[in-house]
């Protein structure tokens, strides 16, 4: 907050680049939370476990099943550290955020970041295992929490290779 010029009372005004990238970050961790379990929700309802419906043969289809590991299967059976983990992370992340960084990419891919490991940590806790189902048939069954995690992270990539670093001089 600032001070307003000529006011003697000490009446503020909010610093514009207080908020920058608030609302992005916001609104992009309730998006990813949103979507995740929205579809969770459909393809629970809709499709059979053990079922596989071909969306492109051969390459997309839908294929639901619980990962009780953490990415590609690790960890299986640790649901409690995974949960323990989750929680240092999205801790990591608000901290993160909450540093004087304004910038609305960084603000996007925390945000989805937070939203993808929230929308894991639900099933973890609500169902002592992740639901995912979207199966690239060369890759692990994964889910749109683990999408907005992958491209969260690919965004913080770009924004640490876009950012200049200040490099000391050299005497």
């Amino acid at each position: 907050m600032h001070r307003l010029p000529g006011h003697s009372r000490g009446d503020r005004i909010a610093d514009p680049n207080q908020s920058r990238g608030r609302r992005e970050f916001y609104i992009a961790a309730a998006g990813a939370v949103v979507l995740d379990q929205a579809s969770k929700f459909l393809i629970r309802a809709f499709v059979g476990e053990g079922t596989s419906i071909a969306v492109i043969p051969g390459l997309f289809s839908i294929t639901p099943q619980q990962n009780t590991g953490a990415a590609f299967g690790a960890l299986a059976g640790f649901g409690q550290l995974l949960i323990l983990i989750s929680l240092v992370a999205i801790f990591a992340i608000i901290k993160l955020r909450s540093e004087r960084r304004r910038s609305r990419l960084l603000a996007v891919a925390l945000g989805l970041i937070l939203g993808g490991a929230v929308g894991n940590l639900i099933d973890r806790v609500a169902f002592h295992a992740v639901f995912d189902f979207l199966d690239v048939h060369y890759w692990p069954v994964f889910n749109l929490a683990d999408v907005a995690v992958t491209i969260g992270g690919a965004l913080l990539v770009i924004y640490w290779m876009a950012v200049p670093r200040h490099v000391p001089e050299q005497q």
